[in-house]
């Protein structure tokens, strides 16, 4: 399980020893190399978000980038570890502003390796990973009007939770207990309660990916880039 740390919490951790074989990346290094490729790329970082489990060795973070547009902000994000788990990887995607929840499409970039240093290394895979923000923010902004323009019926729903917990095994116990307790009752995205009244699709996803925030810091992204795959081609025609 993930939950929200501050900065000061993000860096406060006990980097482990590196090997032949191994070398960890602190979470800071991560960020200064971010920051600045954001600044040459002419992007200014509005907003930071970090999470990590209970043990502080595996982490996410997001950074809002620029002014929203349309209920979207850009954003770029990257999950670390320091318990051999996951490679650092990087992804672009977008920022619901009224709830922070994340939209993410494409693949994970991932540094595993380094040939000449850690540091060049890391400053080419970042570069790589702002250089698709743009084509997949415009990709997003066209999927999430076609999510709230595709009406669907509670029965619907139903389905695509279904579907998701049981055949694609995307969501867990938990994630799916947060959304029984919250489908109705959400203050921005809930379901109405008679099932003859449409509404649209955008809601369930957005219920989706708030219940995703408990999960497994390593499956973060994935998770969101699947849900993101499910519904544009289980939605549209």
């Amino acid at each position: 399980m993930i939950h929200q740390v501050t900065e000061a919490e993000f860096y406060s951790h006990l980097l482990p020893q590196k090997t032949v074989s191994y070398r960890p990346v602190s979470n800071s290094m991560i960020n200064e190399l971010v920051f600045e490729e954001a600044k040459s790329q002419g992007y200014k970082i509005t907003g930071k978000g970090y999470r990590s489990n209970p043990s502080r060795t595996e982490f996410i973070a997001m950074f809002t980038l620029n002014k929203p547009e349309q209920g979207l902000s850009r954003m770029i994000g990257y999950r670390n570890s320091f318990n051999k788990k996951w490679a650092v990887g990087f992804v672009a995607g977008a920022l619901v502003m009224i709830c922070s929840n994340g939209m993410m499409a494409g693949d994970i970039i991932t540094f595993r390796r380094h040939t000449k240093s850690i540091e060049h290394d890391l400053q080419e895979i970042i570069q790589q990973a702002f250089n698709e923000i743009s084509p997949r923010f415009d990709d997003l902004l066209n999927d999430t009007l076609f999510l709230k323009e595709k009406l669907i019926l509670q029965n619907q729903a139903m389905q695509l939770l279904s579907d998701l917990y049981f055949n694609r095994k995307l969501l867990s116990v938990t994630q799916m207990s947060l959304l029984k307790e919250k489908l109705y009752v959400d203050p921005n995205f809930s379901l109405p309660e008679d099932p003859s009244t449409y509404f649209p699709a955008w809601n369930l996803y957005n219920q989706i990916t708030e219940a995703m925030k408990h999960g497994n810091p390593g499956f973060y992204f994935q998770q969101h880039i699947a849900l993101h795959d499910y519904f544009q081609s289980s939605l549209r025609p």
